[in-house]
């Protein structure tokens, strides 16, 4: 894996950015769902995508964390 990106866009919903070599692609998508979901106090909405680059911020910074929910 070159690089990944987590982003929550909702309370409800994660989303798994990932850039891979090789188009290889993550065998154990469940069991990774599973253990991500035990974090949460909530049932989440987890979705992987396999993407070919993660741009950086504006600041040109790259963050592997981004949350984009309203508190």
């Amino acid at each position: 894996m070159k690089q990944f990106q987590v982003v929550q866009d909702r309370f409800d919903r994660v989303e798994i950015r990932l850039v891979t070599d090789n188009k290889i692609r993550l065998d154990n998508e469940g069991m990774v769902e599973k253990r991500i979901c035990q974090e949460f106090e909530e049932v989440i909405e987890l979705v992987f995508n396999f993407v070919d680059t993660i741009e950086p911020e504006k600041s040109g910074k790259y963050r592997r964390l981004v949350c984009r929910v309203a508190t």
